[in-house]
Order: C-alpha cells, then structure tokens, then sequence
C-alpha cells in the first residue's frame, strides 16, 4: 500500500512542476517551475521534498518499503507541506492579489501522500 502511495506521490510531485504555482488575478500572470508567463526555477524547491522521497519510495521501495524508507518519507513529506505552506500563507495570496495555482496544490498533495505512506511505513512495516 505504501509502494503504490508513494508511486502516486511522485507522479503528482513530477505533475506540480509542470503547473503554475501562482497565478495573478485574471490569469495574466502566471509563474511556475517550468511553465507560466514566469518562470521561477527556485520554486522547484518547494516541490522537492516529497518528490525526492517518493522518487525513493517509487523505486527502492518496490523491493520492501520498511521503517527507514517510512522515516524518509515522513520527514520529507511534512517537509513539503510546510514549503507549500509559504506559498499558501503568502499575505498576497491570503489578500486576494495572487491566487496560489494548481502546481501549489498538487505539491500538497504529493506532500500529504508522502506523509501517509511515510506512516504506514513506520507503523506496519514490510516483511522482510
């Protein structure tokens, strides 16, 4: 069940570069990673953290995802959120001046996948 969370967290994680992270009201504006009117590579460090775990989980998981590849994922994955918590947290995002994009919460989403299978990794551990 882990293996397959963290396989899902990793295409959303590869999904969120792809998508705006902040679009300006209208949609004129928009930035992202790798798309957007605007394109902030620094961004990708908001993404990276669940991304890079679940890249772990994706692949040397698939043998046996056991306590250690749990902790990974756990870290990194609360990692993420709190990055996408600063774009979501933004004052121009929480005024209304900057509407957060879809890469935003895809990232959290990958962030908060990380984090279950980060727990069930930990919890119920592959045999080995």
């Amino acid at each position: 069940m882990a293996k397959n969370l963290a396989l899902l967290a990793l295409l959303l994680g590869v999904a969120s570069l792809f998508l705006p992270t902040t679009q300006g009201l209208g949609g004129a504006i928009t930035v992202g990673v790798l798309t957007g009117t605007e394109r902030n590579p620094a961004g990708a460090l908001l993404m990276g953290p669940p991304t890079f775990a679940a890249l772990f989980g994706a692949t040397l998981g698939r043998k046996a995802f056991r306590r250690g590849l749990g902790t990974l994922h756990l870290i990194f994955g609360v990692l993420g959120l709190l990055m996408c918590s600063l774009i979501l947290g933004d004052e121009r995002v929480q005024s209304g001046m900057v509407q957060a994009g879809m890469g935003t919460y895809l990232a959290a989403g990958s962030g908060v996948l990380a984090v279950i299978a980060g727990l069930i990794g930990l919890i119920k551990p592959d045999p080995k």
